[in-house]
């Protein structure tokens, strides 16, 4: 009999938190899933040989031994990477760059792998133009360098692209429990975990190089490296939070405030109790710590736009998506981008204009309620969930546990005076939203006692919780597939077929028409920091002006083979089609054959 009981206890807790999920996708409408599973779960948590037996195991996590944190933080970080990993291929997920913003990244690592933070204006700059890349003073990603920072190591090394983001995400995890346990108890702590890899956000990020994974890693390791400060005040940990702070800074600066303010204000609160030598040391040490980071920023910020507080993002959103500048400002009517690549304009017009003519004080309100149902949508694994937030704020009782929560309303507060708020904006808040949840379960679990958690009202919760994570999970839902949403059917067929198609070195100008999709550019020449050391170069399509990219080439890589992509023709293929134009001098030959004296195209 004991040695039946193991699996036993395994079928107790696998009927819900596996079976009535399973039974509910298969039987209902994916919008009902949550609620019956809510239901079916908690009617199945009230029966007592069930509640019973689970109750002792889920109670034995509450208090780890500070070895048990220890292995169990690493054990939950690879469960973590190796669940990512899973997922992403088990999905057949792309794991390739397909957004603007991932192209931008990636070029920006492996400018930083060679050591440079931008590079000179090319001399065909208009053809290497695109979205979030200046291709004027300089060629160079628009985007804070510390996410290509912290990725440049990996693209040095060759490894595979997801590599970077699906390792922090995993971190995340990891970081999530550890300091989720510190802050309320294990329990709560492995229930914070479930929340955070079932979050669609984190899920969908995991693979991508953007900013979003990152950051959420360096908001925790801000709090882990305060609280291990506040324990010792000992001048290793206030150098770690300065790093911590500097880094972030550069990965997303506006995040980044809505992490450190809170600390910044316990910190000061906190540090009336030391003797000013030891308060002026800390300072010092933080300060100087961030420095590098913020040194590196006012670097790269001088170096492309000639201003130290100028930053390239900045210059871009004035040149390319004017008046979507940080703050509030009056809508100008006929703004347009400066630069006249038709795909910025048509983007500008369909996706941009409408919410930068809507971004005002006056709809602050407006704004500020659809921003706060977006970040429950996009950090909580259930909207259902969202329930038991209401009792998150009544147990604030520890400075730590303010210093976190502090930031969700920090966060929303600071983005107001964007006019932009996408739906991976709160993908670092996740942590945050599951610490509120955990929290809340076991504000409810005490139902007033000051005894600690009531294990069988835990239980019970509890294994809700769980249940509507598991039921989230793309293993479970058949409507659900990361990596989908915006469709990229093109990027997918170019990233696969093209390099067996043309004969290298080659030049691919990619064809745009009014009809094609802005969001999706494949026009991107990502596998190197300076487009002329690629064999495969991946430029515009513009028209007459292409003599100008021949005559280039035939100048200095004769050899190149040129092609014409033309997406339109290329849209819902199965095998690309591509037009050959002949190398650098044959093509020019054809151009020049067909251009009178006069410069004009006949």
């Amino acid at each position: 009999m004991r040695r039946a009981w193991p699996i036993l206890l395994a079928l107790l807790i696998g009927v819900p938190l596996i079976g009535v999920p399973l039974i509910a996708i298969h039987l209902l409408d994916p919008r009902w899933v949550p609620l019956a599973v809510a239901v079916a779960v908690g009617l199945l948590a009230r029966v007592p040989a069930l509640n019973g037996r689970v109750a002792p195991l889920l109670e034995s996590c509450r208090r780890p031994s500070p070895r048990a944190l220890r292995w169990t933080t690493l054990a939950v970080g690879a469960l973590s990477v190796a669940y990512f990993v899973f997922t992403a291929f088990h999905q057949h997920r792309d794991l390739f760059p397909r957004l603007h913003d991932e192209h931008s990244y990636l070029i920006q690592s492996r400018m930083i792998a060679a050591g440079r933070l931008w590079e000179p204006q090319h001399p065909l700059a208009d053809f290497f133009d695109n979205f979030y890349m200046l291709a004027r003073p300089v060629y160079a990603p628009i985007y804070f360098p510390g996410t290509a920072l912290l990725n440049a190591p990996f693209v040095r090394l060759g490894l595979p692209y997801w590599t970077m983001p699906v390792l922090a995400s995993g971190l995340v995890v990891a970081l999530s429990y550890r300091l989720v346990t510190l802050m309320i108890d294990g329990l709560a702590g492995l229930t914070a975990a479930a929340l955070v890899i079932s979050a669609w956000g984190l899920r969908e990020f995991s693979t991508i190089v953007m900013a979003q994974a990152p950051m959420a890693l360096f908001a925790l390791l801000m709090v882990a490296a305060w609280l291990a400060w506040r324990r010792e005040h000992r001048a290793r940990w206030a150098a770690a939070l300065g790093a911590c702070m500097g880094w972030a800074a550069i990965i997303r600066p506006v995040d980044a405030l809505a992490f450190a303010l809170p600390i910044a204000f316990a910190i000061a609160l906190e540090a009336r109790a030391l003797p000013a030598r030891r308060r002026i040391i800390a300072a010092a040490v933080l300060l100087l710590a961030a420095a590098p980071f913020l040194a590196l920023q006012a670097v790269f910020d001088r170096g492309t736009t000639g201003s130290a507080w100028k930053t390239p993002y900045a210059a871009y959103l004035h040149q390319d998506q004017p008046g979507s500048e940080f703050g509030f400002h009056a809508f100008r009517p006929g703004i347009r981008p400066a630069a006249p690549l038709p795909q910025k304009q048509q983007y500008f017009e369909q996706y941009r204009l409408k919410e930068i003519q809507a971004h005002s004080l006056g709809n602050f309100a407006e704004d500020l309620k659809f921003r706060s149902q977006l970040t429950v949508l996009a950090t909580l694994p259930a909207g259902l969930l969202a329930v038991l937030l209401l009792a998150a704020p009544f147990g604030l009782s520890s400075r730590p546990r303010q210093v976190f929560f502090a930031a969700v309303p920090l966060f929303l507060l600071l983005y107001a005076f964007n006019p932009f708020f996408l739906v991976h904006y709160p993908v670092p808040l996740i942590p945050v939203m599951a610490f509120a949840v955990a929290l809340a379960v076991h504000v409810l679990s005490r139902a007033g006692s000051s005894a600690g958690p009531d294990p069988h009202t835990s239980t019970f919760l509890t294994l809700i919780v769980l249940a509507l994570c598991a039921s989230s999970l793309p293993e479970f839902r058949r409507d659900v597939r990361d990596g989908t949403i915006p469709a990229m059917p093109l990027t997918a067929l170019v990233h696969r077929q093209l390099a067996a198609q043309v004969q290298v070195p080659a030049v691919v100008l990619f064809h745009f028409r009014p009809t094609d999709n802005p969001v999706e550019e494949p026009a991107y020449t990502d596998d190197v920091a300076w487009p002329d050391d690629s064999p495969l170069i991946r430029a515009h399509d513009l028209g007459p002006r292409n003599i100008e990219i021949a005559r280039y080439y035939a100048r200095l890589q004769p050899d190149r083979h040129f092609y014409l992509l033309d997406r339109q023709e290329n849209a819902g293929r199965q095998t690309l089609v591509l037009h050959p134009l002949g190398d650098a001098k044959e093509y020019l030959s054809k151009l020049e054959a067909s251009t009178p004296a006069n410069g004009q195209k006949s």
